[in-house]
């Protein structure tokens, strides 16, 4: 993978960590209203749709951008709206696929790390893959099937008002997911970011990003 590709790729994840930034802080629809999460991800979009290389990873990077291009203006969508709750299950679900992007990033930064043979960077990306796992995956997973159930079992009609959980009282509930998601986004823009310096110093220029691209 090209060293402009990582660096695009890392900007776009970087971005978007940025934005999130108002909702780690509760302060959510402040950049989403008019439709803020579109800029990183056609940042996004042009590091992964021009021609790269066909390895499964990135082909599978490819996929988890093109669904949260789709699923992106639910958010804005869902914010205007009075609560609709398909509008809120597309909004889980883009959280999903944002985590999933996450996952694949870190794949493709791991391969390109094994390519040129940087130890300390492959075992960087191996720590952060068990932390997205374990420490953003796995609390989510769980935080949102026990609240589902819970709910369904109770027979209420809010099965799907997903946002009961992320603003509970105690609020400490949501704000542990928010910093256990935010922390794991931190991972990964942070490994992106040292797989393009790294490229770019032995890439040897545009000649070398071209025989990368395959």
């Amino acid at each position: 993978m090209s060293s402009w590709r990582l660096a695009t790729l890392s900007i776009a994840l970087g971005l978007g960590l940025a934005m999130s930034a108002f909702w780690l802080l509760r302060r959510f629809p402040l950049p989403f209203y008019g439709y803020g999460q579109v800029l990183p991800v056609v940042l996004g979009l042009l590091a992964v749709i021009p021609s790269a290389s066909s390895s499964t990873d990135w082909l599978r990077l490819r996929c988890a951008t093109l669904v949260i291009a789709g699923l992106a203006p639910f958010l804005t969508w869902y914010l205007r709206s009075d609560g609709n709750y398909y509008f809120q299950v597309c909004v889980l679900l883009l959280l999903a696929a944002v985590v999933w992007h996450w996952v694949e990033t870190l794949l493709v930064v791991r391969q390109t790390a094994v390519a040129g043979s940087h130890d300390k960077l492959v075992r960087s990306v191996s720590r952060s893959l068990s932390i997205i796992v374990y420490g953003v995956i796995v609390p989510l997973c769980a935080g949102h099937g026990a609240f589902f159930l819970l709910v369904l079992s109770a027979g209420g009609g809010a099965a799907f008002d997903f946002g009961v959980l992320w603003n509970t009282h105690p609020k400490i509930i949501g704000d542990v997911l928010r910093i256990l998601v935010f922390w794991g986004g931190c991972h990964v823009v942070v490994n992106c970011l040292v797989a393009a310096i790294l490229s770019s110093r032995l890439g040897g220029g545009a000649s070398s990003d071209v025989a990368a691209d395959g």
